[in-house]
């Protein structure tokens, strides 16, 4: 490993230390790896303190190409099949649509229904300082997701509506008050 990489390395090491005072608190999301059973997880999402990130396609199904997780711990939400468009290098076509696929794909969408929900909270919930400062943390997060995931075959995958009241239910009974599910989870 290079000296730059043992600086980033500790760097975010120290980020994602849930005792970090320094600066504002941060959830680090990582992509847990697309070799399958071939390769173990990458080394940022193993870090303690990181939320590996899997992926499924759009009915649930999880992705052949996702790493074992070590810690049993698994937050997958859509990352096959993502539509996007390509414009071949060197030449005046339009863009053509693909589909790509991978664990870097479904990160940042995990990533931003975090940032609905802490944004949701920010606005809508009266915190403590203490219970602001547990808003910010993988830890709360993955209890979060935790609340948001059903289980589709042999895993629970990220379904951000069941935490959304819209005045119906997904037919199981599972939508809940997401004023009342926060509010539980920072209890915890």
């Amino acid at each position: 490993m290079s000296e730059k990489d043992e600086k980033l390395e500790a760097q975010l090491r120290e980020a994602v230390n849930p005792s970090y005072e320094g600066g504002r608190r941060r959830i680090v999301f990582a992509a847990a790896g697309n070799a399958g059973g071939n390769a173990p997880m990458g080394w940022l999402a193993s870090m303690s303190g990181v939320i590996a990130v899997h992926a499924t396609d759009g009915l649930g199904a999880a992705s052949n190409f996702n790493p074992t997780s070590l810690s049993g711990e698994s937050f997958p939400t859509l990352g096959r099949d993502i539509q996007s468009n390509w414009k071949e290098t060197g030449k005046r076509n339009p863009p053509k649509p693909i589909y790509l696929s991978g664990t870097s794909f479904a990160t940042p969408i995990v990533a931003a229904i975090a940032a609905d929900v802490l944004e949701w909270a920010r606005w809508n919930l009266k915190m403590t300082n203490d219970q602001k400062k547990l808003l910010y943390s993988a830890g709360y997060m993955k209890k979060v997701f935790a609340k948001m995931m059903q289980p589709r075959f042999n895993i629970h995958y990220i379904q951000p509506w069941t935490l959304w009241e819209r005045g119906w239910d997904n037919g199981c009974g599972q939508v809940k008050s997401v004023k009342d599910v926060l509010m539980e989870v920072i209890a915890s």
